[in-house]
């Protein structure tokens, strides 16, 4: 699996993006770069791109793994917009599942939310700022 992360201050966001065929140790560098660049830009709101990726190695012990970890930084995730971007129906199960791990470990204050195409999913993320 490959990322970039980044931050797009066009859109006031911290941007991920996917590729190849997941790996949940990836993942999780991923998502530690994401939060590294949250703390950095505070009011960022949060923009990932799964469209890319091949997720059909990953498990539901993995989603959890990774809905842990989210939610262990619910410090630095709070009252931010997470936009999903899915291009198939297992990539929007998977991030429906870890949606609801997060909020089941108390990760309430993001407000998360899928979309297949990244012009619906950054009208949301502009909307109500």
């Amino acid at each position: 699996m490959n990322y970039e992360c980044f931050f797009n201050p066009e859109l006031n966001t911290v941007e991920g993006v996917t590729h190849g065929k997941a790996d949940v140790a990836t993942f999780l560098e991923l998502m530690d770069r994401v939060m590294e660049l949250c703390k950095q830009e505070e009011s960022a709101n949060i923009l990932i791109n799964h469209s890319d990726l091949d997720a059909g190695t990953l498990t539901m012990a993995n989603i959890e793994t990774l809905g842990r970890m989210a939610a262990s930084k619910k410090e630095i995730c709070k009252v931010r917009k997470c936009a999903h971007i899915v291009a198939n129906d297992l990539q929007f199960g998977l991030v429906r599942a870890w949606e609801i791990i997060v909020s089941m470990y108390d990760l309430t204050d993001l407000e998360a939310k899928l979309f297949k195409n990244r012009d619906e999913a950054t009208e949301w993320i502009k909307a109500g700022k």
